[in-house]
């Protein structure tokens, strides 16, 4: 007996299964990610670290709850997967604004390793600048940098992906 493949699903389903897989790599990507580094602050007594790897793990926690909700039909799963977008990408914003707000060159320059002083030192010598003068001026200009990138590709993920979830994590018209 010869069995006809299965027939194929309406385009609106096939949107819908990759917005759910979409929502469980990333879900638990986010939640895994933040345990990950949660434990690493845990273990090193970063107590504040370990605020912000709880709020961001909350965040791929809820949007797992939001993948759930769209697998028994409820729409209301797709307010779960945006707003859960919305709020890491809050989180995100808010712990730079931290970084950026209490930054400390000289506690930064202290963790760096020593070959990395030593040639960033040579480098700044090179340029025709005073390391102990400048280096602290530098230092910042760097961090402000990483944030600024890190807020734009954050917006750029985070805003994306909850402009997908709000376009493709729809439940077919019954």
């Amino acid at each position: 007996m010869i069995s006809s493949p299965p027939p194929l699903l309406p385009a609106a389903d096939r949107s819908l299964q990759r917005a759910l897989q979409v929502a469980r790599i990333d879900g638990w990507g986010v939640a895994g990610f933040s345990a990950l580094c949660g434990l690493a602050a845990l273990v090193q007594a970063q107590w504040t670290a370990l605020g912000w790897c709880a709020l961001a793990g909350g965040c791929g926690l809820l949007e797992l709850h939001g993948r759930r909700r769209l697998r028994q039909s409820r729409p209301v799963g797709t307010v779960w997967l945006v707003n859960s977008q919305c709020l890491l990408l809050a989180v995100i914003w808010a712990y730079l604004w931290s970084r950026w707000q209490h930054f400390d060159p000289d506690a930064f320059w202290a963790q760096m390793p020593e070959l990395a002083r030593v040639k960033l030192n040579n480098d700044m010598r090179a340029a025709g600048l005073d390391p102990d003068y400048d280096r602290p001026a530098l230092l910042l200009l760097m961090n402000q940098l990483v944030c600024v990138v890190a807020a734009a590709v954050s917006l750029l993920y985070q805003g994306g992906l909850g402009i997908y979830y709000a376009v493709k994590a729809r439940l077919p018209a019954a």
